[in-house]
């Protein structure tokens, strides 16, 4: 889904899985790796120069809030934010990550559903409501997996 050139934001990058498999696909991308736990920074860097992506995954040490408000303000096309339990909490700064607030947002959520199809539908509904301060069109919803009883992962992508 990445386009050539694109600056990509991992809020919540951890040790750069997501980060190190979207520069390894796309040779023009840069992608800032934002983590709290530095331990997973190291990581990223060591996993960003094992997998030869190093010039193009930037790990940054930090509470993601923090560092787009003072280093990634409006620098992004494209904002990953795996971090499911919690996503919502952060939607604004995600937007904030945006360049001229337009772009994508890759946005992960848990919800409560009876089964995968229903996961969606309530995946959709959670995004829209999530998203409901900001002119957006949500492109597509799906379930990544089952995380427990009757609850699903899922990530909407999101278009402002």
């Amino acid at each position: 889904m990445i386009c050539d050139n694109e600056v990509v934001t991992n809020m919540f990058g951890g040790i750069g899985t997501y980060s190190i498999l979207i520069a390894k696909m796309n040779k023009t991308c840069v992608v800032y790796n934002v983590d709290s736990n530095p331990d997973a920074v190291n990581l990223c860097e060591f996993n960003a120069k094992l997998n030869k992506v190093q010039d193009r995954v930037i790990s940054i040490f930090g509470d993601a809030v923090h560092v787009i408000e003072t280093k990634l303000s409006g620098s992004s096309n494209r904002v990953l934010m795996p971090l499911p339990e919690r996503a919502k909490e952060f939607v604004s700064s995600a937007v904030n990550a945006l360049s001229d607030r337009k772009g994508i947002i890759h946005y992960f959520a848990h919800v409560l559903a009876t089964n995968k199809k229903d996961g969606a539908t309530q995946g959709a509904a959670s995004t829209e409501n999530a998203f409901k301060n900001y002119q957006h069109s949500l492109l597509r919803t799906r379930v990544v997996r089952e995380v427990g009883p009757r609850l699903y992962q899922i990530v909407s992508d999101v278009r402002l």
